[in-house]
């Protein structure tokens, strides 16, 4: 399976480098957020911290993104600040992101560039941030974010890979995400250099912020968690990221019980998972704050659930970054 994908993966991108598919341009700066793998290396992570970086330096941010698994197939765009729109309806992240910064412009469609036309004619935006846009080559972009797990920059021990550890030579900011926070990475780093020596090469990881109650979204004293035997789930790409947080902060956690990526709990998920705590000890739940999106909807007041906050954190190559972001930006030429 990797290799057809990766196969297809190159041969697409052939195509589009040797204009025999034609991509096409938006009247707005993209920058491109994507991996080689499917999930699991904190994108997500990263399109909050730019969208809430762009947004500070006074810009007007578009996302442009899918929309995984939402119930509404038609193109939605949306501000969080005016809209009633379920995570259901539009898909875990772009509610996530709408909730977090209320004046962010998001579009989901499957045909970004269209999206992204329409979003132009209603608010002008400055810059968009394509999610998940390393693949995407129907828009064309003016600066390609890779984002890569440190434990495997390749993704050799990650799942489903979507190129070649060769397409790596085209991204224009590489991100190394030392998602378990392990250190070790200068062999990476030195390698992807050679790779792609024209590339920006930063340093991530993950950074605990806070833990908050599901009910209120309020939050919650770390002595109070770390008093209490907890069941921890989750439903995301790299589930051993979210277990390594919680093995960090010394929490007493008797299990934690690990769904598919973009997992709909419902309410039968959440009285095993209240039963399964019962039978370990725990008296509460704790998951992520991207699980908890998809824990609204229904009654949870049998168990209490709290969720963790991460934010991204630079360990080298923050500058360069915004840097090369801010010139792209400010530059008015067009290819």
């Amino acid at each position: 399976m990797n290799f057809l994908y990766t196969f297809w993966g190159g041969a697409r991108r052939s195509l589009y480098r040797k204009d025999i598919l034609k991509s096409k341009r938006l009247g707005a700066k993209v920058i491109s957020v994507g991996n080689i793998v499917a999930g699991g290396t904190g994108k997500t992570p990263l399109v909050t911290y730019l969208a809430e970086g762009l947004i500070k330096r006074g810009y007007k941010v578009a996302v442009l993104t899918r929309g995984y698994r939402r119930t509404i197939k038609d193109q939605v765009i949306f501000k969080g600040e005016d809209s009633d729109l379920s995570w259901q309806q539009v898909g875990d992240e772009p509610f996530l992101l709408s909730k977090r910064f209320p004046e962010l412009i998001i579009g989901v469609s499957k045909d970004r560039y269209r999206c992204g036309e329409e979003i132009i004619s209603k608010f002008d935006p400055d810059v968009f941030i394509l999610d998940d846009g390393f693949q995407h080559h129907q828009l064309k972009r003016d600066l390609d974010l890779v984002v890569l797990d440190s434990a495997s920059p390749s993704g050799e021990k990650l799942q489903l890979k979507r190129e070649r550890k060769a397409s790596l030579w085209f991204p224009d900011i590489i991100l190394l995400n030392d998602t378990l926070g392990v250190g070790g990475i200068e062999q990476p780093i030195e390698e992807l250099k050679k790779l792609n020596p024209n590339a920006v090469v930063s340093v991530t990881a993950y950074r605990f912020s806070g833990i908050r109650g599901l009910n209120d979204n309020t939050p919650i004293p770390m002595e109070k968690v770390k008093a209490v035997g907890l069941l921890a789930f989750s439903g995301i790409g790299n589930p051993l990221s979210f277990g390594t947080t919680l093995s960090r902060l010394e929490l007493k956690v008797k299990e934690h019980v690990v769904f598919a990526d973009h997992h709909r709990f419902d309410l039968k998920d959440y009285r095993n998972l209240v039963n399964r705590a019962k039978q370990l000890g725990a008296t509460a739940l704790i998951t992520t704050e991207k699980d908890a999106v998809r824990l609204l909807g229904f009654d949870k007041s049998v168990m209490p659930v709290y969720y963790v906050t991460v934010e991204v954190e630079f360990l080298q190559g923050e500058a360069p970054l915004w840097d090369t972001i801010d010139k792209v930006i400010k530059d008015a030429d067009r290819e």
